[in-house]
């Protein structure tokens, strides 16, 4: 219950910013109208069959708050793997995402624990800027980690998978670190990022009406088993500003690698194409009252 509006993401994600001032409601009323949305929302979920696991969080492990823990599919998210070639099951993996200041911390150890339960693996990144590979990954790039930036990947804010899970579709921003994703693609056993299930990585800067840079990819659109849509306008891609950002990533890996990273809008709409997924263009102002925030669900019976 510790939901507020936080100034320190504010810095960068300007939708909350501009929420915040155009609110007349302050401190314990955006608190309340906050929660109330998520009982809403879970009252819906269950009536149409969705199961629905509310976890209480403490402030902090470290006794500061943490306001956005009420978006925990930043922190952690859970992906099914690859069928078992004999009995076609597929294991659940979760994986825990280097936050940026103000959210990191957001996954209690009692919640850790309970994934490592509840899951066939825990993959753990948090700290991936520590591991040796990080610094041959960055070089000398600006999105390594420096004293005065930070390196994160905000999990499925950052990442929108296809529904298949064969593509990823990612936004550049400081939320979504370039060297992080190109590392962890490479780590072997991180579940969403494996070949064959993962085979291209598209990469592209989204932009609101202002010209600011978004966020999160996950405003930007959303990918279904039977739709897609996307605020195309939004999407500058590197093969319409000449930043030879595909290449660069390419010559990185050399060409042995098995996730291929683009750049290009023509590959993103022939990907929904070959597909055969009618890819719905979202105007900036659907964008904007976050039509491009939406997640695909089942129930119970699979429907």
């Amino acid at each position: 219950e510790a939901f507020f509006v936080n100034p320190e993401t504010c810095k960068d994600n300007h939708f909350q910013a501009e929420s915040a001032a155009a609110s007349s409601d302050q401190g314990e009323a955006v608190r309340a109208r906050g929660l109330a949305e998520l009982a809403a929302l879970k009252q819906a979920l269950d009536r149409r069959g969705v199961t629905v696991r509310c976890v209480p969080l403490p402030a902090s492990e470290g006794g500061d708050a943490k306001p956005d823990a009420i978006f925990p599919n930043n922190s952690f998210s859970m992906h099914a793997g690859p069928a078992d070639a004999t009995t076609g099951a597929r294991k659940v993996a979760a994986v825990l995402w280097p936050m940026s200041p103000g959210r990191v911390d957001e996954v209690p150890a009692a919640l850790r624990i309970a994934l490592g339960r509840a899951c066939g693996a825990v993959h753990d990144l948090r700290h991936i800027q520590d591991m040796p590979e990080f610094g041959a990954v960055a070089g000398g790039d600006d999105d390594g980690a420096s004293a005065d930036r930070f390196v994160a990947l905000e999990g499925t804010g950052a990442l929108v998978f296809s529904h298949g899970g064969d593509a990823c579709f990612v936004a550049r921003s400081q939320r979504a670190n370039d060297a992080v994703l190109r590392l962890a693609t490479s780590l072997p056993g991180v579940t969403p990022f494996q070949p064959p299930q993962l085979s291209q990585v598209h990469q592209f800067t989204g932009v609101d009406s202002k010209g600011r840079t978004v966020y999160h990819t996950n405003v930007l659109g959303w990918c279904g088993s039977r739709a897609a849509a996307w605020c195309m306008s939004a999407l500058k891609f590197a093969d319409e500003s000449g930043d030879d950002l595909a290449a660069k990533g390419d010559a990185a890996w050399g060409e042995d690698k098995a996730v291929r990273f683009v750049s290009s809008r023509r590959a993103f709409e022939a990907y929904f194409a070959r597909k055969g997924i009618p890819l719905i263009d979202l105007t900036p102002a659907e964008m904007h009252a976050f039509a491009g925030n939406c997640l695909e669900l089942f129930d119970g019976a699979g429907k």
